[in-house]
C-alpha cells in the first residue's frame, strides 16, 4: 500500500534552494517506513535472499520512491529520474542541495 504524506508537513525540495530543510524529515519518515537502510545506507538483500525477502525489499524501495515523488519538485525529478537506485538519489540530492 502507497504511503501517502501530507507534503505541508515535510516540505518540498524545489530547485531554487540552495539546501534541503527537508532532509530531517526525510530521514525519520524513511527510519518508520523501515526503508532507511535502503535508501541511505544503500543495504540490498543478499545473493542468496529467498523470495520473501527480495518482496520485502522491493515494496520498502517502491515506498520510498512513492516518499521522494512527493515531496520533490517536478524540476528535480526529471534532473534525477534516472537515478533508478535510491541510495544514489539520495546522495545526489544531499550533495547538491544540502
Amino acid at each position: 500500500m502507497p504511503i501517502n504524506l501530507l507534503r505541508a508537513s515535510i516540505g518540498k525540495l524545489t530547485v531554487d534552494e540552495n539546501h534541503w530543510k527537508c532532509s530531517p524529515s526525510m530521514t525519520v519518515i524513511l527510519q518508520g517506513i523501515k526503508s532507511y537502510e535502503i535508501v541511505v545506507i544503500a543495504v540490498s538483500p543478499a545473493d542468496d535472499a529467498d523470495t520473501p525477502e527480495v518482496d520485502a525489499y522491493e515494496h520498502l524501495y517502491h515506498t520510498a520512491s512513492t516518499i521522494f515523488v512527493q515531496v520533490l519538485s517536478e524540476e528535480i525529478l526529471q534532473k534525477i529520474v534516472i537515478l533508478e537506485i535510491q541510495h544514489l538519489l539520495w546522495t545526489c540530492l544531499r550533495t547538491e542541495y544540502y
